[in-house]
């Protein structure tokens, strides 16, 4: 919702899209290594502007739905005689279990934005399989959709790119031939797409591998990455997510993926596996069914991370995916994730499948088409079934008093706010708040990867005088362990770090709300420090410059 916020608002105010004060004030933050999605936040800035940021996250999650199955839809009759085979691979897709886990699981709308993977991947099969278009306007096109992919999730379009590569060097092996003969057309088309891509998206790589406040290393530890691979096993154990998931099944699931709720996506259901099976081996000669079959099976090893995880036990067994952990860029990525790729691949290849099965119901005697088509029905049915998601979607709302950001808003643009709760990957309110009231106001503190002394970390850097963040956070969060602990922190204690704290900051208000274990604790040192509060609305304090007691 913040990066939603912050598009609209840096284009109006001529501001870099890639770096901000407005977050960890006063240095600030570059976001081409955080998700800035500045593409959706463009396409939703009308409903930003107009009504806010969460409705624009609203939107833009249900627009995922319908925007993924469009394109998906689109790109299958391509490959399919039949609108009814289309239609079905588009609602698997769009609806199924990796799409529906991002939205679900914790709203990970980067990933849940799943529109233009598939178009991206019909480009690169016209372009390396068969041919039939020009490569320069094949290349415009690809660069075009890749570049606005960079600007929606880069991730998703490494994983792409990966897949197709390791499919391009097999193919090269099977048969060196066909690599000779269409080698130039290739390489025309490509490199005009990485043309186009370095021009639109170069920027982008520009802030986040080489500007001031870059991340060295991957934004979390490569080990953490790693734990989140799929089980050898999610393919065919439904999660609590679908709508057939026995209790036990999916008690048995929730242990795939380290237990990461958001990334368990990469179940398909024996029916969508048994007919995908059946398919390959019936079309086995069919080329967008054996390429599409191959590049899923590349993905779903990638998938399993770098040792086999057997029903959430991991093995020794050493696998592929463990040499991207040591490759630059790459070892920032979740391997559970290309089981988006497994489903688009899947879906491509089920759906001709089912398109040629109705062509040959058509070609039968009328006599027996309706049996035929009844059985073809059931199949279908079941196998959709097998991936449906459970509704309705879990949606939840605010716990903050609505009106904390219109008393925010009664501030002077451009003032620097100090919050409880300090603000933070596990207390973001007042990025919230920030963002309801279009930016008018910067935070000390924030939810964004920065690099830190050690590496990327995701709680803002200490300000001097410590023992102001130290408190704050330690009372709100005891478990956390971010920063060293007030009790023992050196230099300026107690009411006198806090005023100087605010001086030195140039703090321009605080305020508070009633958050985490210790809000009391917190509610009487700005009490005793600050004196009475300017505002008190519905349980939220605000003290400004002017009033508080260390002037």
């Amino acid at each position: 919702m913040w990066f939603l916020a912050w598009t609209p608002f840096a284009l109006g105010h001529w501001l870099n899209l890639f770096h901000t004060s407005y977050l960890d004030y006063p240095a600030g933050v570059n976001l081409a290594r955080n998700t800035s999605v500045p593409l959706l936040g463009l396409i939703a800035a009308p409903v930003t502007l107009l009504i806010g940021p969460v409705a624009s996250f609203n939107f833009l999650l249900r627009l995922a739905f319908f925007s993924s199955a469009t394109s998906m839809f689109l790109v299958l009759r391509t490959f399919c005689r039949r609108s009814t085979a289309a239609f079905l691979g588009a609602l698997v897709y769009a609806f199924g279990p990796y799409l529906a886990s991002q939205d679900q699981g914790g709203a990970h709308l980067t990933f849940a934005f799943e529109a233009l993977p598939p178009i991206i991947m019909w480009c690169l099969y016209e372009l390396i399989v068969t041919q039939k278009r020009r490569p320069v306007r094949m290349g415009l096109l690809l660069g075009v959709l890749a570049g606005a992919q960079a600007y929606i999730e880069p991730e998703v379009l490494a994983e792409i790119a990966v897949v197709t590569l390791i499919g391009v060097a097999v193919g090269a092996v099977l048969h060196p031939t066909q690599v000779r003969l269409k080698a130039r057309h290739l390489a025309l088309g490509l490199g005009t797409a990485a043309g186009v891509l370095f021009l639109i998206g170069g920027d982008l790589v520009w802030w986040m591998c080489f500007a001031p406040g870059h991340l060295s290393g991957p934004a979390q530890p490569t080990n953490v990455l790693q734990s989140d691979a799929n089980d050898l096993l999610s393919p065919i154990v439904p999660t609590s997510r679908q709508l057939v998931a026995p209790g036990s099944l999916a008690q048995a699931a929730a242990r795939f993926v380290a237990g990461n709720f958001t990334e368990n996506g990469g179940y398909l259901g024996i029916p969508f596996i048994a007919a995908w099976i059946a398919t390959a081996i019936t079309l086995r000669r069919d080329a967008i069914v054996r390429v599409t079959t191959g590049l899923a099976a590349i993905a779903f090893v990638i998938s399993l991370g770098s040792r086999l995880t057997i029903d959430g036990h991991q093995t020794s067994i050493p696998l592929p995916e463990a040499v991207f952990a040591h490759l630059p860029l790459l070892d920032n990525t979740v391997p559970a994730r290309y089981a988006l790729l497994v489903l688009l691949c899947s879906c491509v290849a089920l759906s001709i499948g089912l398109d040629r099965a109705l062509g040959v119901v058509a070609s039968v005697a009328a006599r027996h088409r309706r049996e035929l088509l009844a059985g073809i029905g059931v199949l279908a049915t079941v196998v959709v079934v097998s991936v449906a998601p459970r509704l309705p979607f879990r949606s939840t709302g605010f716990e903050w008093p609505a009106s904390t950001p219109s008393l925010l808003s009664q501030l002077p643009a451009g003032s620097v706010v100090l919050t409880y709760p300090y603000p933070y990957r596990r207390w973001d309110e007042t990025m919230v708040w920030q963002a309801q009231d279009q930016m008018s106001f910067r935070i000390i503190g924030g939810y964004a990867y920065v690099q830190g002394s050690g590496g990327s970390q995701w709680w803002p850097p200490l300000v001097y005088p410590n023992y102001v963040q130290e408190f704050l956070v330690e009372e709100q969060d005891p478990a956390g362990d971010y920063y060293p602990s007030f009790r023992t922190a050196s230099g300026p204690t107690g009411g006198a770090a806090l005023c100087k704290f605010l001086s030195l900051e140039s703090v321009d208000a605080v305020v508070w709300w009633n958050a985490g274990d210790g809000a009391g604790a917190v509610k009487a040192y700005f009490l005793h420090t600050l004196g009475r509060p300017a505002l008190d609305e519905n349980g939220v304090l605000l003290w400004d410059h002017a009033s508080w007691a260390c002037n």
